[in-house]
C-alpha cells in the first residue's frame, strides 16, 4: 500500500513517485525468491501456480503491473515453467535475480538481462542501486496495455481511411486538426448516416482512439468534474457518449473503441451518473455492455477495476449507483467486493457503511447460498479485507439466519477475523425462535463458546421471549433434543440467575420437566440440569394457583380508552 498509494491517490503527480516503482520491484525479487525456496523444499503445499496470487493482487496499480510482468515474466500464468528437481545446493537464487552478466547459466531456473528488461528500455531493473546515484532519474512505466499496438492500429486506420466515405474523410481530418467537439459532433453525424456496416466502424475505433488520446490520458482525472456545478466545459467524450445515448451505431462504436481504449467503460458510466435521470439511470450502459460477449458481470467489473487502478475516488462514487441499478446481476459477486475492500480506506469504508444503514443500496442481498460463497472466497482475503466485508455486511444488516448457517463452517484457529466478526454481529442483532434453534443446534464440539456466548447474552437480556422460544423448540423437537439441553446446561452457567425458569408462568420449566419424563435417558446425562428444574417444579407446586387465576382475569377485564372515549367524559 505505501508503493501504490503515491500515483493511485494522486495521478497528476505520477512523476514525482517514480521511486516506488524499483523499491516495489525490489521486494517483490525478495518475496519470489522465497517463495522459490519454499517450493523446493515444500513442492507438495507451494507450487508454481500461487504465483498467481503473488503478482494478480488488487491492490497493484496499472503500472506496477505492468513492470512486474515484464521484470518476472516467467513467472506469470503464462510463462510459468514446469517444476524442477534441482536441489538447494545447486541453485543460488541470489544469482538467479541479479541482473548483471554474471549470472549462472547452469541452473535450472535462469533469467536474463533480454528476458527481466525486454525491448523496453523504461523498465527499470529490479535491484538497481537506489542509494548509488541521487541523480539517477527513474523512468515511468506505461499502462498495461501496449502502446505500440495501439499505435500501429491508429496507424493502420489512417491507412484505411480512403475506404470511408469522402465526407466522413473530411470530417475526420477536420477534427484532427481542430480537435474540439463541434468537429467531433459533425463528424459523429455524418458517421451515423455513413455506418451501415461493421467495417466502417472498425476503421474510425482506432482513429478515434489515437484522436481522443488526451481526452482518455494518464494526465485525464475525472476527479475535477465529480465537483463541476456545471458543464460549461464540454470535453470531446462528453459529445462521443452523448451520440452514443441515442444512436445504436455510436454505441457499437464505443465497443470497438473499448479495445483501444479500456478507460472508456467506466468514463461512460460516470458520464451517466453525472447527467442522466434517477430512473433507468445506467440503461444505455446495459446496452453497451450487452454488445460483448463476456457476461454482464464480467464486464461490469473489468471497468470497474480499470477505474479502481486509475482513479479510486470515482470507483467508489459510482459504486452506489452501480449496485443500485445492476443489482440482481452483480449482487454478492466476490470478485468486485474483493476489489472494494482491497483499494478502500477508512474514510470510503465509513461512506459506504452510513449508505447502507440509510438502505440506498445493498452489496449482499439476500441470498443465502450466494452469500455463504461470497463470505467462503472472502476468508483467503487480507485481515483488514475481511474486517471491511463484515463491517459491510453488518452495515446491510443480514438475516441472522444466515450467519448462524456461515458460522458453522468456520472455525476460530482457522479464521478468526470472520469468527469474531460473525459473534459481534449476532450478539449486536436480535435473534428470533428459527435463529435461536439453529444457533442451539451448532456442534458442541467445536461452537460451545459460541453458542454459551450469544445464548447467554440474550437470555440475559430477554429471558421471558426466549424461554417462550426454547419451549417451542422443544416441543416440536425441531432440533436434536440432546444438542440443546447440552448447550442449555452450558448457557445456565453464565446466566447472571435462574430467571429463566420463573418467567412465562414457567413455560420452559414445564417443557422440560416433560421432556425428562418422556425421555429417561436425559436424566443421568444431564443431572446438573436435571436438579435445577425439579427445584422450581417444587416451588411452582407450592404456588397457590388461584391467585394467578385472579391476575389473569383482571387483565382480560381491563379496557383501553381512546381519545374519542376520553373526550365524551
Amino acid at each position: 500500500m505505501q508503493c501504490k498509494d503515491g500515483s493511485d491517490r494522486y495521478p497528476t503527480k505520477r512523476s514525482r513517485t517514480v521511486c516506488r516503482d524499483d523499491l516495489y520491484v525490489h521486494i517483490m525479487s525478495l518475496v519470489v525468491s522465497l517463495h522459490l525456496v519454499l517450493c523446493l523444499l515444500s513442492p507438495c503445499i507451494y507450487c508454481p501456480s500461487s504465483f498467481d496470487t503473488l503478482f494478480d493482487n488488487p491492490k497493484l496499480d496499472s503500472d506496477l503491473k505492468a513492470m512486474l510482468k515484464a521484470t518476472f515474466f516467467e513467472f506469470y500464468p503464462q510463462g510459468i515453467t514446469p517444476q524442477t528437481s534441482c536441489s538447494i545446493e545447486e541453485s543460488n537464487f541470489a544469482d538467479q535475480f541479479a541482473l548483471d552478466s554474471s549470472t549462472p547459466e547452469d541452473t535450472v531456473i535462469t533469467i536474463s538481462d533480454d528476458e527481466l528488461v525486454g525491448e523496453d528500455d523504461e523498465v527499470t531493473s529490479a535491484f538497481s542501486d537506489v542509494e548509488g546515484n541521487e541523480a539517477e532519474v527513474f523512468q515511468v512505466i506505461t499502462e498495461g496495455r501496449n502502446e505500440d499496438d495501439s499505435n500501429s492500429s491508429a496507424g493502420d486506420g489512417w491507412n484505411r481511411i480512403t475506404e470511408l466515405p469522402t465526407e466522413l474523410q473530411e470530417k475526420l481530418f477536420s477534427f484532427r486538426e481542430e480537435r474540439n467537439s463541434k468537429q467531433l459532433d459533425e463528424c459523429l453525424e455524418q458517421l451515423q448516416k455513413s455506418a451501415q456496416n461493421e467495417g466502417a466502424l472498425m476503421i474510425v475505433a482506432p482513429l478515434l482512439a489515437d484522436l481522443l488520446s488526451d481526452d482518455f490520458g494518464a494526465g485525464c482525472s475525472l476527479y475535477h468534474e465529480a465537483d463541476a456545478q456545471s458543464r460549461s466545459n464540454e470535453r470531446n467524450y462528453h459529445c462521443l457518449f452523448r451520440h452514443a445515448i441515442s444512436s445504436s451505431s455510436i454505441l457499437s462504436l464505443l465497443v470497438a473503441l473499448h479495445r483501444h481504449q479500456p478507460k472508456v467503460g467506466y468514463f461512460f458510466l460516470f458520464y451517466l451518473q453525472k447527467t442522466g435521470r434517477s430512473q433507468d439511470l445506467f440503461l444505455p450502459y446495459s446496452k453497451y455492455v450487452g454488445m460483448f460477449s463476456e457476461p454482464f458481470a464480467t464486464c461490469v467489473c473489468r471497468d470497474l477495476k480499470e477505474c479502481v487502478e486509475n482513479e479510486c475516488t470515482i470507483f467508489y462514487l459510482l459504486l452506489p449507483d452501480v449496485y443500485k441499478q445492476f443489482h440482481d446481476k452483480i449482487c454478492g459477486v466476490a470478485s468486485l467486493l474483493n476489489m472494494i475492500v482491497a483499494n478502500i480506506d477508512p474514510v470510503q469504508l465509513s461512506k459506504l457503511v452510513h449508505k447502507l444503514m440509510l438502505k440506498q443500496f445493498q452489496m449482499f442481498g439476500h441470498d443465502c447460498q450466494l452469500l455463504q460463497e461470497t463470505i467462503i472466497s472472502s476468508l483467503q482475503w487480507d485481515s483488514f479485507e475481511q474486517f471491511c466485508v463484515w463491517q459491510l455486511l453488518s452495515a446491510e444488516g443480514p438475516d441472522i439466519q444466515n450467519i448462524i448457517i456461515i458460522l458453522e463452517k468456520l472455525s476460530l484457529e482457522e479464521h478468526p477475523e470472520a469468527f469474531s466478526s460473525a459473534l459481534l454481529l449476532l450478539k449486536c442483532e436480535p435473534l428470533g425462535a428459527m435463529a435461536l434453534g439453529t444457533l442451539f443446534s451448532l456442534p458442541v464440539s467445536s461452537h460451545c463458546g459460541v453458542v454459551d456466548a450469544v445464548g447467554s447474552h440474550w437470555l440475559n437480556l430477554n429471558p421471558s421471549k426466549y424461554a417462550k422460544y426454547l419451549s417451542q423448540l422443544m416441543d416440536k423437537a425441531a432440533v436434536k433434543i440432546d444438542t440443546l439441553l447440552e448447550h442449555l446446561t452450558r448457557v445456565l452457567i453464565y446466566l447472571n440467575n435462574n430467571q429463566i425458569f420463573e418467567v412465562s408462568e414457567h413455560v420452559l420449566t414445564k417443557s422440560l420437566l416433560k421432556l425428562f419424563t418422556s425421555f429417561p435417558e436425559f436424566l443421568a446425562k444431564f443431572e446438573s440440569l436435571y436438579r435445577v428444574v425439579s427445584a422450581y417444579t417444587d416451588e411452582l407446586r407450592k404456588k397457590p394457583q388461584g391467585n394467578i387465576l385472579k391476575v389473569e382475569q383482571k387483565n382480560k377485564k381491563r379496557k383501553v380508552m381512546n381519545i374519542d372515549d376520553l373526550l365524551d367524559a
